[in-house]
């Protein structure tokens, strides 16, 4: 389990981190939870998962939670210019609404997604990397973040190239947990557009 930022040591390089972490199979910040101990959390609150986002091939329907305290993951930037850090968070939405066609699921976006109103109570999430705040976002109600969500990352974050990334989210009590992350040249239209 990782509660701090991580320290670099002299030893490291850049091929010591992955460009992709498929949370579950590669368990990298805390509470591992499968898809199906979220289902029945879900379900308990009236509620249905969005699945697992197959992008990159790292859909296993596993998980970790973010912790109340935050949590961090490593990862090491492709290529020499900006990066995109694609997150896929676990999203919920009301039982019944899964066909409904702007569903937040494997619509890659740098935006939260409107949904019809979950009751889940609000809270907010700080996505930062190498310590600059990159983003907030407000997760429950009726905003949701797309899946995934996607955020740009500066060269200048990164002049090792590796980053370190912490998810810190504000006082609440709803689960918020994370199916997958990687990051890529690709920025969020080319990937709209070859691989939806």
């Amino acid at each position: 389990i990782c509660l701090g930022l991580f320290h670099r040591a002299s030893a490291e390089t850049s091929s010591d981190f992955p460009r992709e972490i498929n949370f579950g199979k590669d368990a990298r910040m805390g509470q591992f939870i499968t898809g199906r101990e979220l289902e029945i959390w879900a379900s308990q609150r009236g509620l249905e998962i969005a699945p697992d986002c197959p992008l990159r091939g790292l859909q296993d329907s596993e998980a970790e939670v973010v912790s109340a305290r935050g949590s961090n993951f490593r990862l090491v930037a492709p290529g020499q210019g900006r990066v995109y850090l694609y997150i896929d968070f676990v999203s919920f939405r009301k039982q019944g609404t899964r066909n409904r066609p702007l569903e937040p699921h494997c619509y890659p976006s740098t935006a939260e997604v409107q949904v019809e109103d979950t009751g889940l109570p609000v809270q907010f999430l700080e996505i930062r990397a190498n310590g600059r705040n990159l983003a907030t976002l407000v997760i429950g109600a009726g905003a949701q973040p797309a899946s995934p969500y996607i955020v740009a990352i500066p060269r200048e974050y990164m002049p090792d190239r590796l980053l370190d990334i912490e998810l810190r989210p504000g006082p609440g009590s709803q689960i918020i947990a994370v199916w997958d992350a990687f990051l890529s040249e690709v920025p969020p239209s080319a990937v709209q557009e070859n691989d939806p």
